[in-house]
């Protein structure tokens, strides 16, 4: 296999992407025009094959390559790769987003996407891709839109003025630009004694031993490398914690933990705005403050989620407010409400619960829940049983 070093591209840190962020500006997006050509899905074997050595940072892919990692991803949902494992030793290591801790604490699952309203990445990689981050500038600028981007109440009657959909892309961008950036160091990184193979070869050995999902460890490995390619040069936006602009070069010029920091403001701030501008995106992906902190906000995503509110209660989120009688009763009711909607959840309620992260429920409490699920004597009112926690 022929090697070429590619030009201007490192393929070491996370932080390869601020040696070119001055360079903002240089790339286009991906025209309309351009998706919709994008014809039929390609299987993963046609694309290891096409992109042979996609892992090695000494390796330029191809056009065709490039062009076929299009065709695939463009119609694939955002959170289909919101986590990733590789090998770590003993077994499977996740990695998950940098700057977003939703998917640390709830993962991304078929209660997303029940209701059909979910972002693909052709939303993300779209013509607006290029001036997004001066939309966002002016969002930020605006005293309204910034004002709420910590607490207050869902108000709909904010997202045509505060720009609620290009906010919530410019927040998936932002994870999904520095999140891949970080997996592609992962990725390509020499692993173990041999320092040619890298830690996505050794991975995909070990994993192949170990009886492990192989397809998934590639699809995201592919997703990764079409990823990096996506975000080169990034379109970010770095503000201090007035959400005003930070200048690359200024006075005020950022050291790599000050861009890290910076870039998870503006990530908060660009969801945090959204999500309380009504868009559904945003508010899947937001990890909002605790209940006690934001009632406002919590109480109406309740009226127009009550399954996330259920799934985020019963996950890390309301640890620190509820028992886990109380989270597992949460869940109880995220389970109930998931199937009435006729979302298929293939795991009975003692896997479901501990999917969200619950541990050590009683039998005596896991006895009422499936008295409670039987219709047998513990049949009653399941909102009797659950704590909201403002």
């Amino acid at each position: 296999m022929s090697k070429n070093r590619r030009t201007g591209n490192t393929k070491h840190t996370l932080f390869a992407a601020i040696s070119i962020f001055v360079a903002i500006g240089a790339a286009s997006a991906s025209t309309g025009e351009e998706q919709d050509q994008i014809q039929p899905e390609i299987s993963l074997d046609m694309l290891e094959q096409l992109c042979e050595g996609f892992d090695d940072p000494l390796v330029v892919l191809s056009e065709e390559c490039r062009s076929k990692l299009d065709q695939y991803f463009h119609k694939r949902p955002v959170w289909e790769e919101s986590t990733m494992s590789l090998f770590g030793g003993r077994n499977s290591v996740p990695l998950r987003s940098l700057i977003n801790p939703r998917s640390r604490y709830l993962k991304f699952d078929g209660a997303d996407y029940n209701d059909g309203d979910y972002p693909l990445w052709s939303d993300i990689f779209d013509d607006g891709l290029k001036s997004r981050h001066n939309v966002v500038a002016g969002v930020f600028d605006d005293e309204v839109c910034r004002g709420i981007h910590a607490s207050g109440a869902i108000d709909p009657n904010l997202a045509q003025r505060c720009h609620a959909q290009e906010l919530a892309k410019y927040a998936i961008y932002i994870d999904a630009c520095l999140s891949g950036f970080h997996r592609d160091d992962e990725l390509s990184r020499p692993q173990g004694r041999d320092v040619q193979e890298t830690g996505y070869g050794r991975s995909l050995r070990m994993f192949g031993r170990l009886g492990q999902d192989i397809e998934a460890l590639t699809r995201s490995a592919l997703h990764t490398a079409w990823i990096v390619g996506k975000c080169q040069p990034p379109f970010f936006y770095p503000v201090n914690s007035s959400l005003k602009a930070i200048e690359w070069g200024s006075e005020e010029g950022l050291n790599i933990l000050e861009f890290a920091k910076s870039m998870k403001l503006a990530y908060s701030a660009a969801a945090g705005i959204s999500a309380r501008s009504g868009n559904k995106w945003a508010a899947k992906l937001y990890y909002p403050p605790s209940p006690h902190q934001d009632s406002e906000y919590w109480n109406s995503l309740y009226e127009t989620d009550p399954v996330l509110v259920h799934r985020f209660m019963a996950s890390a989120r309301g640890f620190a407010v509820l028992t886990e009688e109380e989270q597992a009763w949460h869940a109880v009711s995220a389970y109930e409400l998931l199937r009435k909607e006729g979302v298929e959840i293939d795991s009975d309620i003692s896997a479901y619960i501990g999917s969200l992260g619950i541990r050590d429920v009683s039998e005596e409490v896991m006895d009422s829940i499936h008295a409670y699920l039987e219709g047998g004597v513990e049949q009653g009112r399941l909102a009797d049983r659950v704590k909201l926690p403002w």
